[in-house]
């Protein structure tokens, strides 16, 4: 079963941190539901777990092909050798959860294409002659893109459009992007990676620059635009820039594993989801 959860990566393994993570951004949208059923979100949760870890696998499995990297799947000639059977396991999980929350009305099928348009740049992001991965300059914005449509993704299902959906969507797109740049950081300590940036100062310089955008597009949300409780992001978005200000570049990789490092801190939209459920924020 262990081995499951590294193929997966549903568990860290090594300097590779979980697939799973991203599924707090379909936590965060269902905050917004405009109705609860305990099984939509289960069968939600499966969906998206499906497309992240076959995602993730594939990313893994090219990785090794490709750039040698020595991760899970190098050390697995069985699942080298049936790939496409292993890919597709996962994804037959979310056919079966999205087909019961379709059949069952909870969604509509149009409210589903964020989670398919994320599916299938998620893939391309690794998959040859495509491989987005290594095109300078698009590949640092994948990511969070398909993160934000995950966000989205649950709105579309189970919620409705807003001007903070908007807005928050703008914060989680940021912030994803401030968390890609910590990862380029780690690949430069990384030999079989082919995304380094010209050096780790200037790399550092991105990231910075990133979080000061974060910090101020978080001030104009609310002085502007009247969305005080956006002052939070200001607020952690201010303690992560301290934060990368102090940290050696060789321990970014270490820290960017654990979602309440202070230059992650994740605290921030724990804090959203309470005051979303306690009508602090509409």
């Amino acid at each position: 079963m262990k081995k499951l959860f590294f193929r997966y990566r549903i568990l860290h393994w090594g300097e590779k941190i979980s697939s799973l993570r991203p599924l707090g951004y379909t936590l965060f949208g269902y905050v917004f539901a405009s109705h609860f059923s305990l099984l939509a979100m289960t069968l939600n949760l499966l969906l998206g777990a499906g497309i992240l870890t076959a995602s993730y696998f594939l990313n893994d499995y090219y990785d090794w092909k490709l750039q040698h990297e020595r991760n899970f799947v190098s050390r697995e000639p069985q699942v080298q050798k049936h790939m496409v059977w292993y890919f597709s396991f996962p994804l037959l999980i979310s056919l079966a959860a999205g087909t019961i929350l379709v059949s069952q009305s909870y969604v509509s099928l149009p409210s589903l294409a964020p989670l398919l348009l994320a599916a299938v740049l998620s893939f391309l992001y690794s998959f040859p002659p495509v491989r987005l991965k290594d095109r300078k300059g698009i590949h640092f914005f994948i990511f969070p893109v398909c993160v934000t449509l995950l966000f989205l993704a649950s709105i579309l299902m189970f919620g409705s459009f807003s001007k903070i959906i908007v807005a928050f969507s703008l914060i989680i797109f940021l912030y994803q992007c401030y968390l890609e740049s910590l990862h380029q950081i780690q690949d430069i300590f990384e030999i079989h990676e082919s995304r380094k940036l010209a050096s780790p100062n200037q790399a550092r310089r991105i990231a910075q620059i990133l979080l000061g955008v974060y910090i101020g597009v978080a001030l104009i949300l609310s002085i502007l635009i009247n969305l005080p409780f956006f002052l939070i992001s200001a607020l952690f978005g201010g303690v992560r820039l301290l934060r990368l200000f102090q940290v050696r570049l060789v321990a970014i990789g270490r820290e960017r594993r654990h979602i309440f490092s202070l230059l992650v801190s994740a605290e921030e939209y724990i804090l959203y989801s309470f005051l979303l459920l306690v009508g602090l924020i509409q």
